[in-house]
């Protein structure tokens, strides 16, 4: 049987440095990480706490053909936070009627 030799290293590389991601690209990652929240599991207090007090969307006044849906998106997030902002017992209400 010959012998056998130490496997030779693995090379290292050195990490490049991690760019931030854009705004809009951050902006998308959160959306997707709130969706997954809550398609996870009923939103606790302090999740509608942390809707309830996030700033509005801005639309840019320069999307161009995309506008209607940019505007509904921001119209979406503006229910979605006074929804959030209401009372516990009176939500249940609103959901139970």
């Amino acid at each position: 049987m010959p012998a056998t030799s130490d496997p030779k290293p693995m090379p290292t590389f050195a990490a490049a440095p991690a760019l931030p991601p854009a705004p809009e690209d951050q902006v998308r990652a959160d959306f997707y990480a709130l969706l997954a929240r809550l398609f996870a599991d009923a939103p606790d207090a302090a999740l509608l706490a942390a809707i309830a007090h996030a700033p509005p969307l801005s639309v840019d006044a320069e999307i161009g053909s995309s506008g209607d849906a940019a505007l509904s998106l921001a119209a979406a997030w503006d229910a979605l936070r006074a929804a959030s902002a209401l009372d516990g017992v009176k939500f249940g209400d609103e959901r139970d009627a």
